[in-house]
């Protein structure tokens, strides 16, 4: 089962920085959050959640990438740039389909108005990285078919989103997109967040084992495995991934 293990020293402080990539959006709250059908009029082919997992499960056909991320997040542009972009461009079509879930929540910008106050305009949020996205990823070799604009008003909202995903996100979407020979959690709502299944929706897991400095465990769980490597033949073995938090 255990074919490797990995040991991963994470320090506290870039924890928090990683973690709090995605979580820009529940950060604070917003008086105009946008409805799913506000933003869809200022972008078309925005996808709702339960469009995005419904797409995923009804692929029954191949193996599965389903890489969530977004703008503004560095680690984001720099596997869309190497091991994504590389694994997208050498992948054997029939056998694989990626699925690049580009995220437009928690990206906001602030213009000046004529007092020189910072005022921010939810619709025009929508419309700019919907438009950033469409010239960085051709950039990068992706076909745009390939890429779904994805806003769910709920992750504007620090209250709702804790009334709907009370575990966390990407544990929810997870669990509704995917199945496993163990049950699984992610570990934290960041981005990116990388899925590999086959083509049955059989998730590719590790075991993660928590520790402390002086190694003594903190918890051990199953996650969604998130290595770029994707020369997948058995989606049952799970590495074990030991993270040592130094503090």
């Amino acid at each position: 089962m255990n074919r490797r293990i990995v040991f991963t020293a994470v320090a506290v402080m870039m924890m928090s920085l990683v973690c709090g990539c995605a979580g820009r959006g529940i950060e604070e709250e917003h008086n105009d959050v946008l409805t799913f059908e506000q933003a869809k009029a200022v972008e078309p082919t925005l996808m709702s959640t339960d469009e995005i997992v419904a797409l995923v499960k009804s692929d029954t056909t191949h193996k599965k990438v389903v890489y969530w991320f977004d703008y503004l997040c560095k680690p984001c542009r720099h596997h869309l740039q190497h091991e994504i972009a590389e694994f997208y461009a050498s992948r054997d079509t029939t056998e694989w389909r990626i699925y690049l879930v580009a995220g437009l929540n928690g990206l906001h910008l602030s213009e000046p108005d004529a007092e020189g106050n910072l005022v921010e305009d939810a619709a025009e949020n929508i419309r700019h990285f919907a438009k950033e996205y469409r010239e960085l990823l051709p950039s990068l070799g992706f076909d745009m078919k390939d890429v779904y604009m994805h806003y769910d008003p709920v992750l504007e909202s620090y209250d709702a989103y804790r009334k709907k995903y009370p575990d966390g996100r990407f544990t929810t979407l997870a669990n509704e997109m995917f199945h496993s020979d163990v049950p699984f959690r992610c570990e934290h709502d960041g981005m990116p967040r990388l899925f590999v299944a086959d083509h049955t929706g059989h998730l590719l897991t590790n075991y993660y084992i928590s520790m402390n400095k002086d190694r003594d465990t903190l918890d051990r769980f199953y996650v969604p495995y998130d290595y770029y490597q994707f020369d997948i033949k058995d989606f049952n073995h799970h590495d074990t991934v030991v993270g040592v938090i130094m503090k």
